[in-house]
């Protein structure tokens, strides 16, 4: 698969989730080269992250060259700090070794995300979700809210309504690690 075919898919098929400095992300499963499958991927326009980038890397590098008391970031983000943070932090993919992308079961249908914007508990939200069924289940992340554990035999896509700041007795169901693939041409 090609650029223009990934954001072809994207488009088409996936449920865009829009993002402040990214302009609309897609999230998906990807299959690799060499038979890796990937069950979370975030594709997000490399020209948009790239130009969010030089912007507040420059801020922050500027910032980071104050005396401490005069930094609006504090002490812990010298220069060393940033690079580390945009340079080699975050787990990403490189667009070149997919070879099919598909929708994933494990991303929240995008109208629920922003009903999940506070905080629950200092750095967590939980929340229940009820499934198409009827059936509830508990969650939970302290961050990001794009791709959940789902219980057996479901997927997002059955979770019909989210109720924010409750919990039930059991399982919950915790937030999934994901790749950022960084995708030419997504920006439009």
């Amino acid at each position: 698969m090609n650029a223009a075919d990934i954001v072809s898919f994207a488009v088409a098929e996936l449920e865009a989730v829009p993002e402040r400095f990214e302009g609309n992300t897609y999230r998906c499963a990807a299959s690799l080269a060499g038979g890796v499958f990937l069950p979370c991927v975030l594709l997000v326009s490399r020209e948009k992250r790239v130009e969010w980038a030089v912007q507040n890397i420059l801020r922050r590098i500027t910032d980071a060259e104050k005396p401490v008391g005069e930094r609006r970031f504090g002490k812990g983000m010298g220069v060393p700090n940033l690079i580390d943070l945009y340079a080699a932090s975050g787990n990403r993919l490189d667009s070149h070794y997919i070879v099919r992308i598909d929708h994933c079961p494990h991303s929240l249908p995008v109208e629920h995300i922003p009903t999940l914007s506070e905080e629950t508990s200092m750095a967590g939200t939980q929340f229940v979700a009820t499934m198409a069924d009827g059936k509830m289940f508990a969650f939970f992340t302290t961050g990001d809210r794009l791709f959940f554990e789902m219980p057996e035999g479901y997927t997002g896509k059955d979770i019909v309504s989210v109720h924010p700041h409750q919990t039930l007795p059991g399982k919950v169901y915790q937030m999934m690690p994901f790749f950022t693939c960084y995708v030419n041409g997504l920006d439009f």
